[in-house]
């Protein structure tokens, strides 16, 4: 969840909720800024200012919170040390602003790529996720070390170009630079995000060419049975290819599994 800012008689705060299972936590940081007109300040969680440099503050604050709340459990945190991991970051980007780097003063892709990764994971299942950990894993090859602020149209004819490199069709192509679409769309609505160069790049799909089995071979496959052994971890192993998935219950394993089965099953 994005957190909010409002004013107390002119001192701007920062508020970060979130909830999960029925547990609640709520964070502030005071940020020592102080606003006098405030008519010149928008609060809320797309907070701006007309003075340029508050302005610029107020956003390097919205990043290091995301930063912090995206590396940290947020109900392991009080406000003493969401206070001071803040002030971490923002004391980190002031350095590195010093040093002329600008990476360091932009904001990681990676970081917020994977965790919207394992929030559609935990939401909608293994399955589901399979394909934009794809893209998040294609894009990091292509650049290792990316922010959201690169994302612009020398990456999108770069990442084609290393894409179409690696002899992949241009609907999987497509479809990888949807998913990508779909994580930034995802982190500006987050306010993590504000380069928009993304909505103008334009992949179009081809009409393919499908190659249907012969009867033998439908019926070989109709006749396939899946051989469970009722460890559903053990089983989502055996029939996804894939590892553990970290926090899951045994309970969504099963569920991913019988899916996994079934949709085998209507193949």
């Amino acid at each position: 969840m994005a957190a909010g800012f409002y004013l107390d008689r002119g001192s701007l705060y920062a508020k970060f909720r979130t909830q999960k299972n029925g547990r609640f936590v709520s964070l502030r940081f005071y940020s020592g800024i102080i606003i006098e007109d405030e008519t010149q300040f928008t609060s809320g969680k797309v907070p701006s200012c007309t003075d340029q440099e508050i302005d610029k503050k107020i956003v390097s604050i919205r990043q290091a919170i995301n930063d912090v709340t995206t590396e940290n459990d947020p109900f392991k945190l009080n406000n003493e040390t969401f206070t001071k991991q803040i002030n971490e970051k923002l004391k980190a980007r002031k350095l590195a602003n010093k040093k002329a780097d600008p990476f360091l003063s932009q904001t990681p892709f990676f970081t917020y790529a994977d965790m919207f990764y394992q929030k559609l994971v935990a939401k909608k299942g293994y399955d589901n996720a399979k394909s934009i950990n794809t893209a998040i894993n294609l894009v990091r090859a292509y650049k290792p070390k990316l922010s959201f602020e690169e994302i612009d149209k020398d990456f999108d004819k770069g990442f084609l170009d290393y894409l179409e490199g690696l002899d992949l069709s241009k609907n999987y192509i497509a479809k990888m630079f949807g998913n990508l679409s779909r994580i930034l769309n995802e982190a500006t609505v987050d306010n993590v995000n504000s380069k928009l160069d993304y909505l103008q790049f334009k992949h179009e799909r081809e009409e393919a060419d499908n190659v249907y089995l012969n009867e033998e071979q439908l019926q070989a496959i109709y006749e396939l049975r899946f051989d469970l052994s009722g460890d559903w971890k053990a089983d989502f192993i055996k029939y996804t290819g894939w590892k553990e998935v970290k926090g899951w219950t045994e309970a969504q394993y099963k569920d991913s599994v019988q899916k996994c089965v079934k949709a085998l099953e209507n193949y």
